[in-house]
């Protein structure tokens, strides 16, 4: 076996196991609605949620980077960031606050299956994202994958079952800026600072989040998420999973997935949103919705079935 199979054969393997990881990440996003909505049931606001999973989270990696630190279990692998890239990456991160920020206000003035297809936008805007980057037409896989997506993204999220939704134009506006923000996220977890360890690269962006969140929000809803004990609770499960171990996995799988796969993978978001639903919330999931959720999972597979059909 020569020196350029064996490459071939070592990129396809890091490409495989970085999808893996981002389909866990995405995944765990997924996880976030459900557990939010169980947050209102119990009496609190959608911007406290927001605020307190983002600083939740944010206290908690930095919890974590500093008990590594101290433990000395620092990897060779790694580089330690200098300032400048410390603040490249808080940045970066500044996208994932503008994405909380953007869609709690698009779900404020649309209805929530509206709300979700428009942020499901990133699936094709990082594509085009991807295309102007390298310079480099999609594959025709890849273009198939992106209409099964769309067209599963309208079934499983309930818009296409929406008779009549009154859409606020600035509400639109807010969705698909959140579309546009959450592309950016998932570009700068592949491309920022990528020689730095995962948890400091996720404990920088974290800090970049919270900063956005914190500025966007009234200075009486930090206050009313700080006193409030419920909060705390709700705060740590929506932080650990949407500041802590999605971001993680995505900061480590993305970089061996391009941007195009990357976005295409991270639809798998959706389908654990519906099915969660189903267990957590005991909602009703309509036949068109596990239409909607087949068709996700199809086109996420897709680009690995035919690739290896092809070979």
């Amino acid at each position: 076996m020569n020196t350029s199979t064996l490459l071939a054969l070592k990129t396809k393997k890091e490409t495989l196991k970085g999808s893996l990881l981002v389909l866990v990440g995405a995944s765990g996003y997924g996880l976030l609605s459900p557990i939010a909505k169980l947050a209102y049931r119990k009496g609190l606001s959608a911007d406290m949620v927001s605020v307190g999973q983002v600083l939740m989270g944010a206290i908690m990696v930095g919890i974590i980077l500093m008990i590594q630190t101290l433990a000395g279990t620092k990897s060779d692998v790694y580089i330690k960031p200098s300032a400048k890239q410390k603040l490249l990456l808080t940045g970066a991160g500044t996208f994932l606050g503008f994405t909380t920020v953007f869609i709690y206000k698009a779900l404020v003035l649309l209805p929530a299956s509206i709300g979700i297809v428009l942020l499901f936008q990133f699936t094709w805007m990082g594509i085009v994202m991807d295309v102007i980057l390298t310079r480099k037409r999609p594959d025709k896989t890849k273009i198939i994958s992106l209409l099964i997506l769309i067209a599963g993204t309208l079934l499983a999220s309930g818009a296409a079952e929406t008779s009549r939704a009154h859409l606020n134009t600035m509400g639109i506006v807010w969705g698909l800026l959140a579309a546009m923000s959450y592309t950016l996220v998932i570009y700068v977890s592949g491309n920022t600072v990528t020689e730095a360890a995962p948890f400091t690269r996720t404990f920088y962006m974290s800090v970049g989040s919270l900063v956005v969140t914190l500025l966007c929000f009234p200075p009486e809803t930090i206050i009313n998420t700080i006193s409030n004990p419920e909060m705390l609770k709700w705060g740590i499960m929506l932080g650990l999973l949407g500041v802590v171990v999605s971001p993680v996995l995505l900061n480590k799988g993305l970089p061996s997935v391009s941007l195009a796969l990357g976005t295409i993978i991270s639809a798998a978001e959706l389908p654990v949103v519906v099915i969660t639903s189903i267990i957590i919330l005991d909602e009703h999931v309509s036949p068109l919705k596990w239409l909607g959720v087949c068709g996700i999972l199809l086109a996420i597979a897709l680009p690995y079935f035919l690739n290896n059909n092809q070979k």
